[in-house]
């Protein structure tokens, strides 16, 4: 059984956001080529997956 990758977690006006390191990787690729950066996961897998 392997460790789960860690996760990072930002305060959100009382909640709780978790994000994965593929997600903290896409979103700050997509902020460095100045591209939007969508607002779900899931519409961020969609955009890895092509």
């Amino acid at each position: 059984m392997g460790i789960p990758p860690p996760r990072a977690q930002a305060p959100q006006s009382g909640k709780t956001a978790r994000y994965g390191w593929r997600d903290l990787a896409m979103i700050a690729r997509r902020l460095h080529l100045g591209d939007p950066v969508p607002a779900t996961p899931e519409e961020r897998d969609e955009i890895r997956a092509t």
